[in-house]
Formats: structure tokens, C-alpha cells, sequence
């Protein structure tokens, strides 16, 4: 039988091995529990075998002679040995690339894997807060703190006026002093000079002539009247004070002074002005001038020669009428004398022109004086008597509503009427007699007073009493008002009764200024009501309010949670936790049985997250309701939560701390009726509130674990033919699809390196870097995938994937590496994670797929090399006739792929054989562009160089050469696609068969 082997060109490029173990993502809360017990392996291997099956038909067993029916002509023979049907690709796979490589869906050829993993992650240990029962210090209030306001009545005021006489004066007028007297002595001779003459002369002439002495006494008078009429109140005048009372007097000697002589003497020996005794003169001005009693006198006072007017003055201050007659009038008539006593000596050289001439002065006395004011004494008189009544009405508002009927009040000690009389300004008239009566309100009781008949509640004051201040104690108030329902206030009415009656004023010395000043004075009388701070209260009651004072308890919480927390924002607990609030009362009468709660409010942190209906939208309990005396009172609050709003609360060193205050305010109320507020004593309120046991379970937090990077090397173990320098693969579209599935309300950054090396050394230019969001769990504790499509491209993303494009994905393929090293930074993702403590799952499953379609670019070249073996035995049958040989393959291709090949000769040890030489420069030619089939003929021409060689083959050595034709470049591999083979054997130089050859 004659055998032709088969040929196999098997094409696999082994390109990708990412081998990952199970990667600690997340060390948040404790150590891993759980081993890596599995792998991940990212294998991309495209291969295209084409394997040329080994196909024996009977029709062409040479072991029985060759056909001698077999044309033999031209040149050469050939023998046919095989035509074979149309062979498809995946029959030229061998069953491993049948596993790695799927047909899709249009039937082109992908290699696909497969791969998935599991994560099983540590958690934070549960946190378990335990706090003891907490007790408030007891809060101690009063009954008779009912707080009824302070019963303040309004103001009392009346007045009565004082009737003052009128004391004006018919007249003040008095007479200007307006008096002159002139007095002349002639100049004669000899009289009154002393001359000496000269004889001869025609001229009488003296020298040093003296002339006088003049003297002169002169006395005068001046009348002056004053009179004034009053009325009978004014009984008679002592005094009239004046004012513009200066009185000039001048000397004026002007005339004298004119006569130029050579010398003078003037001097007023004397002059004198003599008032009655009543006058009072004073402030004497002028040379030598003074006062003695009622006189004005200058005395021995000379006068210059060079002074033409000479003056002096003085005052009138008063006139005393003390001891003067008058009966309704003043008529004051008494004359004022006056004297001059005045001397002149003078020297004189030319008497002649002084002849017939006089010395000369004039006296004058001046002075407008006016009624400055009289002191006048007044008879006693009465003042008109007054009687009258004041309504007193008053609204008592904010009366607590727990109050039926108020039936008397008892103030604090401060409480008082203060009645107060201010002065009228009568001075300096005093009250002589009289009495001041006040009918004071009946509902007012008073304390004992000077003068107040308690009984009766009238305060009777002596007119020497009327002024001042008086403080009448008030003890209490009879009410005797009941309060309708739904209002707080009541209506105090009352009348107040005065009578001033008998008020005389007694006979005084004053100003006549003062007095006329005085008219229409008034007694004012004003009370007002103070301090009426309710102490007691006889009442029929609704209810008694009670006012409970803030109480704060602290809330102190410290509980290590887990370093890697750095921020809480929020914590669910495992299951809700009971915060009790209880209250204890006593010091109660034993009457009174229940108490009751009005908006008594407890406070809570905001943080703190009760059941529905716990509370309100503050965060408050407010209590309205009774509870037993007996029984206390408790008060169940249902905790679900911590919620620390937008800013979270900040963890140190993973410890959760809490201090915060719970506060408590407000009031209760008993029932009662017809109490007196003293009947009750101190109550004593004893809140307390305890918590269970906390247990927290859901956190959302910030949660920053430290995740050291991982760094792997993969090795790849790839056929040696894909290791050969020269082999590239020009991959079109590889793509990755990663599937994770996180359990956890955490999500994960991912920054993916991978590095393709060949002997330890990286691959220029092949480095592949991406990033991956894992995103975190839309429900605890089941997978919420993340998936990822990992290509060059966005053509072709599959819906639900989301798109990493890597455009240098396929350069981590195009030179097949030895080993891969895979360099993984996790981190966690945002700042706000949640995680359950108690969840039954934490993990993370990956789920790889690797797809790779058959489809290369025009870089892509492989080498394969294979062998040929046992054909020694089955080529001695034409050996026999030839020295040389031929094999033809006529080849029909629809593959996308030029195929080339090398062939070596080899013994049977498979040893090449130096002395045959095989020629071949033909190859296996792709489909075409249209991918129909392209005919290709393939000859091999095995020629002996050494005589024997031929003898010696056993094996051809095939290295094989695929490359992609550039007109077909990107052209996927599909599973309609085939080759025809058909086989024959050629002697070039024939052969020349007889039947002896052939037995």
C-alpha cells in the first residue's frame, strides 16, 4: 500500500495568561477568614490548525502495482493519489482548539474563555453598645407656685384746691427823687478881696489877689409819699424792699472853674441827707462820703481845681413799716432834709476881669426808685372743703386656667397701698387745722395703720399729716370672682371715698411776690398698689399647674469600631432598641391620686432615629396625659437608627464617642378643689431613663481601608513555535469582558497594569493599563454586577456593558510572551460605603470571558514547523524507478491565510540527509478578497546529489510560514470555510513500466 502522510499546519497563538489569585480587595474590618482556594485565568489562545488528514482509498494502494491503465506521456509522469472533498475548518482542529475556539452566531471562529472567582471578604465585628440606667436628680417644686400674676390696681389719684387769697396791692408806685440847689457868690471889691495899687498906673492891678472865703450852710427837704390799699386778708405791710434805688448826687462847680484863676480851695465842709428812721440806706460811694443810721454824709471833702463835676452816691434798700400805723391802707408821708455846708477861697493875678463876676456850684440829688417787693402779715384763712369718690376697675389677666374661683389672696410681705401727698408749695403758709378722710377700697385688706380703722377701711390724717408719704401694708384681697371656662382674667371693681374738710391756713409773714404767686395751688393725693405677689390663694380649682425647671442627662457612649471607619453617617441597629423614660411621684396628698403631664417635653439628640409615631419632627416627646401616683409613669421609645446628617460624626482611631444631652421640661397638673395652696407641700418628681442593649448592624460611613497593591507574574506556557523571534500576531478585535458581582455596599477603584515579557525582560511598547468602578451593592448581601467590556473600540459593546477602551490592547498580544506580570491597586471608592455588619455574604465574584475573533491583521505571521515521518517504506516502490521525485498539491483555498513552507530531508534518525536537495517555490495562495476559492499548485522536487541518498529518506521536516494576504487583511476566520486537496506523485523524467518491472 502506498501511503501519503498527512500535512498538518497548525497555527496557535498562545497569547494572554492572567493568573490572579484571590486578591484581600477589601481588609476592612478583620483578617480574611478564608483562604484563595481557586484561580483566575485569563487565556487568550488563537490558533488555526490546519491538519491535513491522513485519507487512504483502495483504489490507490500501490502495494498491489501501479494501474497500468495510467496515461504515461510528455515528459513526466504523474501519479494521483488523493482528491479529497471539501475539508472545513473546524475538521482541521485538533479536540483542545475545538474547546477554546466557538463559533458565533454568523459562524466566524472566536476564541472564548472562561473563568471565575469568589472573594469571601472579612467584616467590622458587630458593635454592641450597652449603657446603664440613668437617674436625674430629683426635681422639687411647689404647689403654691400656681402662678396667679401680681394684682396690680390702677393708680389713685385726686386733688383739691387750695384756695389762696389774693394779696395784690392797690399801688406799688413811689415818687422819683428829682431835686436841685444852686448857690452864687458875687465877686466885689473890696469886699471880698485884698488887692495892692500901684501909683502912676492907669491900670488897677493886683497880684496874688484873694478872693473870699465863701461859705455857705444851706438846708433842704424832700417829701416823699408812699401809699397802698389792700384787702381785709392782708393785715398789714412791714416791708417794702426797692430796687433801682441808687441816688447820685452831684456837685457842679463848672462856672467857678471858668473864672481861670490862679489858685482855689473848694471844699465841702459838710454835706448831709437825713432819711426818716424807717429807711435803710447803704452802699455810700464818693470821696469821704459814709452812713450813719438813716444818713448819707461827706465830710471835709476837697475839691480839685481841674474837676468841673463832683459825685457821689448811695442806695435806698428798704423801707420798715413795722411800726407804722395802718389800718386796711398805708399812707406814709415824712419829709427827707438835706444840708450843704460849702467853702471857696481863691487867687486871682488880674482882678480886674473877675469884677461883677460869681463863684458858683449846683447841688443835685437824683433817684427813680421802684417797689422791688413788700413783706407783708396775712390774717388765717380757710380753704374751700372737698368731697368726692374715685371708681377703681381693674383686669387681672393671665390667670391660670386650672382656676375656677379665686376667693381671697394672700401677698407676699411687700405687698402696700402707698397714699402720697406732695407738698403744694405753700410755704410759708402752714395747715393750722383740718382733717384729710379716705374711704380706701373695701376689697383690700389691710394691715394695722396709724389712723386706718381696718374695720371699715377709712384712714383719717390730721392737717398736720396730710404731707408726705404713707405705706399702708396690704395683707390681702378679697376677690370672690370665679373664672369662666376658656378665660383668664377677671374684673376687679371697687370705689374709693375722700373728704378734706375744715383745712385752715394761720396767719404768716411773707413776700407779697411769693404770695401773688400762689394761686390755684392744689393737694394732690396718689396711691399706688405694689408688691401684690400672690403667697396663698383660698381657691376652687380646675386643675394646679406645676412648673417642672430643664433637667439634662448626659448620654456618654465610647466604642471601638474599626480603625478603617474613619466617619459615621449613619448606623441601623440590628434590630430597634428600647429607651424608657420613667417617673416617680411623691409628697402628694393622699387625695390627690393621679397627675398629669402638660406639654412636658423630652428632648433628644437629633441623631437618634425612633420608630414612626415615636416622636414629632423635632425630635421631642411631648407628653399630655395622667398617670396613677401610685403607678409612676413610663414611656417606651422604639430606636431604629443614628443619623448623623451630611457631616457625619468623625471617628478617632475608630472609636465611636457620643456626648450628647437628653433635656426634659415642662409641666403636670392635679385636680382639685376648694384648696388653700399652703394646704400643699413640696412635690417631688423623679424622672430616670434607661436604654437596652444597642446593637448596630447597617453602617454608612466613610470606610478607608489601606489595600496594599498586588503584584503577580503569570507564567504563560506557550508551543515552542510561538516563542521564535520572528512570530507576531496581529490581533483585530481581542476583547475581555469582566463581570463582578459585589455583595457589599462598598465601591472599588481598580487600576490594572499588565506586562507582557519574554525572558524576563519586558516587551516594548506592549504595556496595557486600565481602570475599572466596581460598584457597590444595591442591596446587602446580594451581587450587584459591574460589567465591563474591555477592547480597542467602542464598535461592538454589548448592552449592559460598560465600555474601557484600550487602544493598545492588541500589542499585548502581537509577540507571544513567556510571562505576564500583573500589578493590581485597588483602593475604595467615594466617601460615603455601607456595610452590613451581619450580612451573610461579603464578597466579591469575578466572572471572565475572553472573545477573540479569528481575525488578523496585516503585521500577523506565524512559523510551524512539523514532520513527516515512515515514508521510507512506503516510497521504495518508485525510488526504485528514479533518482528523482515530485509532489504536487493542487490546493483550493477559501481560508484567508497565505501558506509557505520549508521542507528538510531526514533518516530514519530523523537526521538530515546532506546528499538530496528538495526545491519548492510555490505556496498555498489565500482565498480571495470575495472569499471564493483561489486555486493553488504546490511542487516539491526531491533531487539524490550523492548516489544512495535517496535511499536513506525517511521523513520530510516542514517549517511552515502563514501570513494574511494585505488584500484580505481583517478578514475573520469562519466555520464555511474550507480547502480542496488533491495529491499526486511526479516523475519528471518518466518511467518506462513493462511487465517484468511490474512482477
Amino acid at each position: 500500500m502506498f501511503l501519503i502522510p498527512h500535512t498538518t499546519i497548525y497555527q496557535i497563538i498562545s497569547v494572554f495568561l492572567l493568573y490572579l489569585k484571590h486578591i484581600n480587595i477589601i481588609k476592612i474590618f478583620t483578617t480574611m477568614t478564608t483562604k484563595i482556594i481557586s484561580r483566575m485565568r485569563f487565556i487568550l489562545l488563537i490558533g488555526i490548525v490546519l491538519s491535513f488528514t491522513n485519507c487512504i482509498d483502495d483504489e490507490y494502494d500501490l502495494s498491489s502495482g501501479i494501474n497500468t491503465e495510467m496515461s504515461v506521456g510528455g515528459d513526466s509522469l504523474s501519479f494521483p493519489i488523493i482528491q479529497t472533498t471539501k475539508i472545513f475548518l473546524d475538521s482541521m482542529m485538533n479536540s483542545q482548539d475545538i474547546q477554546m475556539l466557538k463559533r458565533l452566531a454568523d459562524g466566524t471562529y472566536s476564541f472564548q474563555m472562561y473563568d471565575s472567582m469568589q472573594m469571601n471578604l472579612g467584616s467590622i465585628a458587630p458593635v454592641t453598645l450597652s449603657i446603664a440606667p440613668i437617674s436625674i436628680a430629683p426635681i422639687s417644686s411647689n404647689f403654691s407656685n400656681i402662678e396667679l400674676p401680681v394684682f396690680q390696681l390702677n393708680p389713685i389719684n385726686f386733688e383739691t384746691l387750695v384756695n389762696i387769697p389774693d394779696f395784690s396791692v392797690e399801688s406799688e408806685l413811689i415818687k422819683p427823687i428829682d431835686v436841685s440847689y444852686t448857690q452864687k457868690y458875687p465877686i466885689d471889691a473890696p469886699s471880698n478881696i485884698r488887692r495892692n495899687t500901684k501909683s502912676g498906673s492907669s491900670k488897677i492891678k493886683s497880684e496874688n489877689v484873694i478872693i473870699g472865703p465863701f461859705r455857705k450852710i444851706a438846708n433842704q427837704s424832700i417829701t416823699e409819699l408812699l401809699f397802698f390799699r389792700y384787702p381785709n386778708a392782708l393785715k398789714r405791710i412791714n416791708k417794702v424792699t426797692f430796687k433801682n434805688t441808687k441816688v447820685t448826687l452831684t456837685f457842679d462847680k463848672t462856672n467857678t472853674n471858668q473864672l481861670n484863676l490862679v489858685s482855689q480851695s473848694d471844699t465841702i465842709k459838710e454835706f448831709r441827707i437825713d432819711f426818716p428812721a424807717e429807711y435803710k440806706i447803704t452802699m455810700p460811694t464818693g470821696l469821704n462820703s459814709r452812713i450813719e443810721g438813716s444818713s448819707f454824709i461827706i465830710k471835709n471833702a476837697p475839691l480839685a481845681k481841674g474837676v468841673n463835676i463832683f459825685t457821689a452816691s448811695f442806695y435806698i434798700e428798704s423801707l420798715d413799716m413795722t411800726d407804722y400805723f395802718q389800718f386796711e391802707t398805708l399812707n406814709y408821708n415824712k419829709p427827707i432834709n438835706y444840708s450843704i455846708d460849702y467853702n471857696f477861697v481863691g487867687v486871682t493875678d488880674d482882678l480886674s476881669s473877675l469884677i461883677g463876676k460869681d463863684v458858683e456850684y449846683n447841688v443835685s440829688l437824683q433817684a427813680s426808685p421802684v417797689v422791688n417787693d413788700i413783706e407783708i402779715e396775712t390774717n388765717s384763712f380757710n380753704s374751700d372743703m372737698k368731697s368726692g369718690s374715685i371708681s377703681i376697675s381693674k383686669i387681672i389677666e393671665n390667670i391660670p386656667t386650672e382656676i375656677s374661683e379665686i376667693k381671697t389672696v394672700t401677698f407676699e410681705d411687700n405687698a402696700k397701698l402707698q397714699i402720697y401727698v406732695p407738698d403744694p408749695g405753700l410755704n410759708p403758709f402752714t395747715f393750722s387745722s383740718g382733717i384729710c378722710q379716705i374711704e380706701l377700697p373695701k376689697s383690700i385688706i389691710f394691715k394695722p395703720f396709724n389712723g386706718l380703722d381696718t374695720a371699715t377701711n377709712i384712714l383719717t390724717t390730721p392737717y398736720n399729716e396730710i404731707i408726705g408719704t404713707k405705706d399702708l401694708g396690704i395683707s390681702g384681697l378679697k376677690v370672690n370672682k370665679t373664672i369662666p371656662e376658656g378665660q383668664n382674667s377677671i374684673l376687679i371693681s371697687d370705689e374709693l371715698k375722700y373728704t378734706i374738710s375744715g383745712i385752715s391756713i394761720g396767719s404768716q409773714k411773707v413776700s407779697l411776690r411769693n404770695v401773688q404767686a400762689m394761686n390755684n395751688k392744689i393737694i394732690k393725693i396718689s396711691g399706688i398698689c405694689s408688691g401684690m405677689v400672690v403667697k396663698d390663694a383660698a381657691l376652687s380649682t380646675r386643675r394646679i399647674s406645676i412648673d417642672l425647671p430643664q433637667k439634662n442627662t448626659n448620654i456618654n457612649i465610647s466604642r471601638f469600631v474599626s480603625k478603617d471607619v474613619k466617619r459615621i453617617y449613619s448606623a441601623t441597629l440590628k434590630t430597634p432598641s428600647d429607651v424608657t423614660f420613667n417617673i416617680k411621684v411623691s409628697n402628694l396628698p393622699t387625695s390627690i391620686d393621679s397627675v398629669f403631664f402638660e406639654n412636658y417635653t423630652i428632648k433628644l439628640p437629633e441623631y437618634l432615629k425612633f420608630k414612626t409615631g415615636n416622636i414629632n419632627n423635632q425630635n421631642e416627646v411631648i407628653l399630655n396625659r395622667g398617670f396613677k401616683v401610685s403607678e409612676g409613669f413610663s414611656k417606651t421609645l422604639t430606636l431604629e437608627k443614628f443619623d448623623f446628617g451630611a457631616t457625619g460624626k468623625l471617628l478617632e482611631n475608630g472609636v465611636f464617642t457620643l456626648n450628647d444631652v437628653i433635656s426634659m421640661q415642662g409641666k403636670v397638673y392635679i385636680k382639685g378643689t376648694n384648696l388653700n395652696t399652703n394646704e400643699l407641700g413640696t412635690i417631688e418628681i423623679k424622672p430616670s431613663f434607661q436604654l437596652s442593649e444597642i446593637s448596630l448592624s447597617l453602617i454608612e460611613g466613610e470606610i478607608v481601608p489601606q489595600i496594599a497593591p498586588i503584584n503577580k507574574t503569570i507564567p504563560l506556557n506557550l508551543p515552542d513555535y510561538l516563542k521564535q523571534e520572528n512570530t507576531k500576531l496581529d490581533l483585530q478585535n481581542p476583547v475581555i469582558t469582566i463581570q463582578i458581582g459585589n455583595s457589599m455596599g462598598i465601591g472599588v477603584e481598580a487600576d490594572v497594569t499588565l506586562i507582557p515579557k519574554r525572558n524576563g525582560v519586558a516587551i516594548a511598547d506592549a504595556t496595557v493599563n486600565c481602570h475599572l468602578d466596581i460598584a457597590a451593592a444595591h442591596q446587602l448581601g446580594e451581587s450587584t454586577w459591574s460589567k465591563f467590556w474591555i477592547s480597542k473600540s467602542n464598535e461592538g459593546v454589548s448592552d449592559q456593558y460598560q465600555p474601557v477602551i484600550v487602544p493598545e490592547i492588541a500589542n499585548l498580544l502581537k509577540i507571544a510572551p513567556d510571562e505576564v506580570e500583573i500589578i493590581v491597586t485597588p483602593i475604595v471608592s467615594g466617601s460615603r460605603q455601607l456595610v452590613d455588619l451581619y450580612s451573610p455574604k461579603n464578597t466579591l465574584e469575578m466572572k471572565y470571558a475572553l472573545n477573540v475573533p479569528l481575525d488578523f491583521g496585516t503585521e500577523f505571521n506565524i512559523n510551524y514547523a512539523d514532520t513527516l515521518i515512515s515514508l521510507k517504506e512506503k516510497l521504495n516502490d518508485i525510488i526504485k524507478y528514479t533518482r528523482q521525485i515530485e509532489v504536487i498539491a493542487i490546493i483550493n483555498n477559501t481560508i484567508p491565510l497565505n501558506l509557505n513552507f520549508e521542507v528538510k530531508p531526514l533518516n530514519v534518525l530523523n537526521q538530515e540527509i546532506s546528499g538530496i536537495t528538495i526545491e519548492s517555490a510555490d505556496s498555498i495562495t489565500s482565498c480571495n478578497i470575495d472569499g471564493t476559492a483561489q486555486k493553488s499548485n504546490l511542487n516539491l522536487t526531491i533531487k539524490e546529489t550523492e548516489n544512495g541518498s535517496l535511499d536513506q529518506l525517511d521523513a520530510f521536516a516542514f517549517k511552515v510560514f502563514a501570513t494574511k494576504s494585505s488584500t484580505i487583511a481583517g478578514m475573520p476566520l469562519k466555520v464555511d470555510q474550507y480547502i480542496t486537496l488533491e495529491i499526486r506523485v511526479r516523475i519528471p523524467d518518466g518511467i518506462t513500466i513493462n511487465q517484468s518491472t511490474t512482477n
